[in-house]
């Protein structure tokens, strides 16, 4: 039986975008107030950027399709360095290429990145991730189709770089969702000194919303420490909320009842 992409949405992609849904629901109403001090920013966008983000979210998934069809295609006609045999090169070399997809990601995304924020493409691509300002768990996904297929062309880049296990790619394209997710999320879940340093953390990520031209990264800040395009004030802010957390000092909004943390 062949997928079609109806029946590939209703599979993979609707559980998905509900599962987004339902977290922005739990975060922005059921627990709203428990949820507060770690909120970056405590306003909530409108409710039509918030419906606008859910529409585009739900279709732009399709669009992480052309990747997944060609890793794919590279696994059955071995093409490539991909392999599906994990005791080929060993345990050790599977953690190794993990951490080297995962490093090359991000250094390309980085560019990437950085080149949809010149003037024109971010014009006619990335303009339409811009309208959230104050992201929300619904904007993660809220993409142009070219943008949605930008970001996953470094999974079939890796495979005619270097030996890479399929299960390693699959991890990596879990990962980009996961962090993706997270970074978008508006809500500060760690505090520790080495996420403020090194991790694009939400905070982070929100700087990116709010001033456009400021953390390029994805999953870590040490290229934008590299290249001078982290933000000046981001560091300050992950303090604030990072002590508003710990019940240092108060949220700015009515809640503050989160429980002391220590990640």
């Amino acid at each position: 039986m062949t997928l079609t992409p109806i029946m590939i949405m209703k599979i993979v992609f609707l559980p998905l975008w509900l599962l987004m849904v339902a977290g922005f629901v739990i975060f922005a109403f059921l627990f709203r107030k428990q949820l507060a001090c770690r909120k970056v920013d405590p306003t909530y966008p409108p409710f039509n950027r918030i419906f606008k983000d859910a529409c585009i979210s739900f279709i732009s998934p399709l669009f992480f399709y052309p990747s997944s069809i060609f890793f794919a295609y590279c696994v059955v006609m071995h093409k490539g360095f991909v392999y599906t045999d994990i005791h080929q090169y060993g345990i050790p070399y599977f953690i190794f290429s993990l951490l080297l997809a995962i490093v090359f990601h991000d250094f390309y995304y980085y560019w990437m990145h950085r080149a949809i924020h010149t003037r024109w493409l971010f014009r006619k691509i990335h303009r339409i991730h811009h309208y959230s300002h104050n992201p929300t768990a619904l904007t993660f996904l809220t993409l142009h189709p070219i943008e949605t297929m930008l970001t996953s062309l470094s999974i079939p880049m890796c495979i005619f770089l270097f030996p890479i296990n399929v299960n390693a790619l699959i991890i990596l394209y879990m990962l980009i969702l996961i962090h993706a997710a997270y970074a978008h999320n508006g809500y500060e879940w760690f505090t520790s000194k080495l996420s403020k340093q090194w991790f694009n953390n939400a905070v982070a990520h929100y700087f990116h919303h709010k001033h456009a031209k400021v953390n390029y990264s994805y999953y870590f800040l040490f290229w934008d420490r590299l290249f001078g395009t982290l933000d000046k004030k981001y560091e300050e802010t992950f303090d604030k909320v990072s002590d508003r957390i710990q019940g240092k000092n108060q949220a700015p909004t009515e809640a503050t009842v989160c429980n002391p943390v220590s990640n």
